[in-house]
């Protein structure tokens, strides 16, 4: 099964989804949680998507939610797929304050509280393939170049946007990965 795991101020029903649901095949699951507080957003994927550590998992996470990939992906043993990622919690500090969901128009804060429940490093268990735009608008994607150029596969693509905009040349990359660390084999 792949997990979509959206970004700050999107929802499970995002450009990633419908791109990753087109997968044959392959069960993709994309819900909706409070991801501006790693606490709470654990609370409500578990509590909605019932994890089952035996069953092949992989983790597909945009922006914030590469941080839910990373966690869940170590502690239910699956594998993750970051796409233009955040990194680390520090990061967000940019959004501080009054924020607005794109897609539902509900408005909440951020704060330094929140920002805290993040965890700093990720554990290093699993496979990670890595997709960023080199120039996006709103991260610097040299620190994910820095954390993670020695252990992982980072593909890097041309553009200046943090929507990230190359999800039909990814999708094959992504289903055989998916096979690949799953173990399963297309029908």
């Amino acid at each position: 099964m792949i997990v979509n795991l959206h970004g700050l101020n999107s929802t499970g029903d995002n450009t990633a989804y419908k791109f990753l649901k087109t997968l044959p095949e392959i069960k993709v699951i994309s819900p909706t949680y409070s991801v501006h507080n790693f606490a709470q957003g654990i609370k409500d994927l578990e509590k909605t998507c019932h994890f089952n550590e035996y069953e092949p998992l992989l983790f597909i996470g945009t922006s914030t939610g590469a941080l839910y990939a990373e966690n869940l992906a170590d502690k239910y043993h699956g594998s993750a797929v970051l796409i233009n990622p955040v990194v680390s919690p520090k990061q967000l500090e940019q959004f501080k304050g009054l924020n607005k969901n794109h897609k539902t128009g509900v408005e909440y804060e951020l704060t330094q509280e929140d920002i805290d429940t993040f965890p700093v490093n990720p554990l290093r268990h699993h496979a990670r393939k890595i997709f960023i735009e080199e120039h996006d608008d709103i991260l610097d994607h040299s620190l994910t170049i820095e954390k993670y150029i020695d252990w992982c596969d980072i593909t890097k693509f041309e553009g200046s946007n943090h929507r990230f905009s190359h999800w039909e040349e990814i999708l094959p990359d992504i289903e055989k990965f998916y096979y690949t660390v799953t173990g399963q084999v297309a029908e």
